[in-house]
């Protein structure tokens, strides 16, 4: 009986708490710093560069065979307006982002290409354009 009742009930909970540090995110509006690893047609994999927000991504991961593995990293799809965005600022490596509950495309064309072995932790971005600390490209 008492089985019955932990197990869901121990669900339920580590659902919640692994949702905790997107929700505090989206509630604060913080920026995240990250860096430009891969992207085609829209569909990009970014590494994390705070330790803050380490968890938010995955380890080990690589689209070479295993030859370079990078960590704290995610798939993300750019809507029309951030690709319009990053191309006016010269597709800069590093950039701020903020999250998003929902992905919204936005009207413009686009390839069909896509990554080849994304990252399995995917996350909603916005490039945050403003209200966010300056970085330096590099």
């Amino acid at each position: 009986m008492i089985r019955k009742i932990l197990i869901p009930t121990l669900f339920i909970l580590f659902t919640f708490a692994s949702c905790e540090k997107t929700e505090d995110l989206q509630a604060n509006n913080d920026c995240i710093k990250v860096k430009l690893i891969a992207e085609i047609c829209g569909t990009a994999v970014l590494q994390i560069q705070d330790s803050k927000y380490f968890d938010l991504g995955e380890n080990n991961w690589s689209s070479d065979g295993g030859i370079t593995k990078y960590d704290h990293v995610f798939f993300t799809v750019f809507s029309c307006e951030d690709m319009e965005y990053l191309a006016q600022n010269k597709n800069p490596k590093n950039f701020n982002i903020k999250l998003n509950d929902k992905f919204e495309m936005g009207s413009c064309a686009v390839c069909l290409a896509i990554i080849a072995n994304p990252p399995t932790k995917k996350l909603n971005i916005s490039v945050a354009k403003t209200n966010c600390p300056l970085i330096q490209n590099g």
